[in-house]
């Protein structure tokens, strides 16, 4: 299961900087910045349920 979200957080980081740097055309540095924040939450959420099945607040 780390495996599988480690690659899909791999795709959240890629899609989120291409939309953000190529599509709505900003600074490479805050699209980078952006996509690094939003797939770093998205790995600690899915890690969090998934992987380790916490369940605690």
């Amino acid at each position: 299961m780390y495996f599988i979200f480690g690659t899909l957080t791999t795709a959240v980081n890629i899609v989120v900087y291409y939309l953000f740097s190529n599509i709505i055309h900003m600074n490479y540095l805050f699209s980078n910045a952006v996509a690094w924040f939003l797939s770093g939450l998205f790995a600690y959420i899915t890690n969090r349920k998934y992987v380790f099945n916490s369940s605690s607040a």
